[in-house]
């Protein structure tokens, strides 16, 4: 499966496909004052399984605020 996440100002959406693109859920939460909480928020909204994404894109608009650059890793 793969999920796609929009953090956006207002709303934060995430998709969840198979292999082929079919959508086989979708989540739409209110956005938080942090990147991370808006991600659970909608990551809680798709009941998602330990182990069965394979691939993940996550798109954030870098005007929110408060905006502190952090470290980031990448995990495979």
């Amino acid at each position: 499966m793969r999920l796609g996440i929009d953090v956006g100002r207002a709303t934060t959406a995430a998709v969840l496909t198979d292999a082929a693109g079919r959508v086989l859920g979708e989540a739409l939460a209110d956005s938080a004052p942090t990147a991370g909480v808006s991600l659970r928020r909608a990551l809680a909204g798709l009941g998602l399984l330990p182990g069965t994404v394979r691939a993940v894109a996550v798109v954030c608009d870098l005007a929110r605020r408060p905006f502190v650059p952090r470290r980031v890793a990448a995990l495979r």
